[in-house]
């Protein structure tokens, strides 16, 4: 989680000019104040249980609606978490195009991509602060397969899930706080998994 916020801190030093950062700041702190909001949902829903939360990927997110129409979606929590991270990735910036959010929704949306973005970053430029194992050449894959418009391979699982999202939008669903959910689980199954040594570097 410190990792993140150093993230987010990296975000605003990019910024062009003092007001811009300014600007930038302000979006991270509400951004950071939101991720903090969903993991003290997460304690609250496992009652404290810190085994039980460092555990889920996505899964209490799309559980704690009861709804029957998110079961399939926790297929994708539960593949390698590699995988997952880039299923979701893809899946999450195609969901965030197509949506149309109403003003109280944008912070959500810009939380939503921040965190993905953070954790596909982990994925491609530090993928030793993720649990093994980690497929260094996973992200190459998508990457050629994207250029290629092949919907088989690596990408195959973001396809499908960007699918069923898409789907459930059409029904809706009010998915936005679902998918920033998973992400925020997925982002503190990363940390509790991360060795000091790791951190570190």
């Amino acid at each position: 989680i410190v990792a993140f916020c150093a993230y987010c801190s990296g975000m605003i030093a990019t910024g062009a000019n003092e007001l811009v950062m300014e600007e930038m700041e302000s979006v991270m702190q509400v951004i950071r104040r939101m991720v903090m909001q969903e993991i003290r949902r997460m304690v609250t829903e496992c009652q404290g249980k810190e085994e039980m939360m460092w555990s889920y990927r996505g899964q209490c997110a799309l559980e704690r609606r009861h709804d029957e129409r998110l079961k399939d979606l926790t297929l994708s929590t539960s593949t390698e978490f590699d995988q997952s991270i880039l299923a979701w990735h893809f899946a999450t910036d195609k969901f965030l195009r197509q949506l149309e959010p109403t003003d109280a929704e944008r912070a959500l949306v810009e939380a939503t991509k921040t965190v993905s973005n953070y954790m596909m970053f982990l994925l491609v430029e530090r993928p030793y602060m993720l649990p093994s194992p980690v497929r260094p050449t996973l992200h190459l894959k998508a990457r050629q397969e994207l250029q290629a418009e092949d919907t088989a391979g690596v990408l195959a699982p973001g396809y499908k899930l960007s699918k069923e999202l898409e789907m459930l939008a059409e029904q809706n669903l009010e998915l936005l706080p679902v998918v920033f959910g998973v992400w925020v689980e997925m982002l503190c199954y990363a940390a509790h998994h991360c060795s000091r040594e790791s951190h570190a570097r």
